[in-house]
């Protein structure tokens, strides 16, 4: 009998609650699977756990689909979190934004990390 079989009852909240946390409110996965009630040991496991799990598959799936079909912010909307995202990142003393700096500056809203034009005198 596979390990775990006898615990296959589908999707329920716990899974959905973990792919939110991920997804949705951008925790790490050990942070998203400790909070939705898992043990540090499977939550160590990170997306191998979410791999080997069907169920927590499927609520992974089942949210990115979700959030695909929501609208696209605007580009000001986009460039507001981005800052704030830099803003906290500042504030915890941790760097992580580097993605979110080349996205914005893809967005033509921002500068970032662009020379500033020189005036000839």
């Amino acid at each position: 009998m596979p390990r775990g079989s006898h615990l296959k009852t589908g999707v329920t909240d716990r899974h959905r609650q973990v792919a939110r946390g991920i997804l949705v409110e951008g925790k790490p996965i050990r942070q998203a699977m400790l909070y939705a009630g898992y043990s540090q040991a499977s939550a160590n496991q990170g997306m191998a756990k979410i791999k080997r799990s069907q169920p927590l598959a499927v609520a992974y799936a089942q949210e990115v689909e979700r959030l695909k079909n929501y609208p696209v912010p605007t580009a000001e909307i986009r460039a507001q979190i981005v800052r704030a995202k830099l803003l906290e990142n500042v504030a915890r003393g941790k760097d992580e934004a580097t993605v979110s700096l080349k996205l914005l500056a893809r967005t033509g809203n921002c500068r970032c990390g662009r020379p500033r034009p020189t005036r000839a005198l």
